[in-house]
């Protein structure tokens, strides 16, 4: 079952590189792509695309996404720099990019949480992405209201996101 993942995996990679030779600048193609060669396990692939395009688009996204993979791969040190990035910082904006600096914050809360030995500094740290992680969400959430959409995902990745913390802080 595992090995019939692993192919159908490497076959969509496949297919999104052609796609990508016909479209490289079709967002959605560039993500589903990296995506596609992490789930493929091509590691090594996968991170030289992400910072490839990261150097061309700098899109928050992809920024992520690479973070997170480097985070797995236990590169710590390129995920915190990724996660620090100005780009995650904006309080106001769309929706879509408040998510996204909720993620990033989350994501770099939990890396501090994964590292050994933290210093003072990366404690302080740690508790402020917390910080910074939960009160964006609330401004995502009471933005969907003030949008008369429904906050009903927001809340529930609201509360996943105490729910991961508590994990990671019982397992820490």
């Amino acid at each position: 079952e595992t090995s019939r993942q692993d192919q159908l995996t490497e076959e969509a990679a496949v297919a999104y590189e052609k796609a990508y030779e016909e479209r490289s600048d079709h967002e959605g193609i560039i993500r589903d792509l990296g995506r596609a060669y992490a789930l493929a396990h091509n590691y090594e692939k996968a991170t030289k695309f992400y910072e490839d395009n990261i150097e061309k688009l700098n899109r928050p996204d992809l920024i992520l996404d690479l973070a997170k993979l480097c985070i797995q791969l236990r590169r710590y040190d390129r995920a915190e720099q990724l996660l620090t990035s100005d780009i995650f910082t904006e309080e106001t904006g769309p929706t879509d990019r408040l998510k996204q600096n909720v993620d990033a914050n989350f994501h770099l809360y939990k890396l501090y949480l994964k590292k050994q030995g933290l210093t003072i500094l990366q404690l302080t740290k740690k508790l402020e992405k917390y910080k910074n992680a939960t009160q964006l969400q609330k401004v995502v959430i009471e933005k969907l209201r003030s949008e008369g959409a429904s906050a009903e995902d927001e809340k529930m990745t609201y509360a996943d996101f105490y729910y991961e913390i508590a994990k990671y802080t019982h397992d820490y």
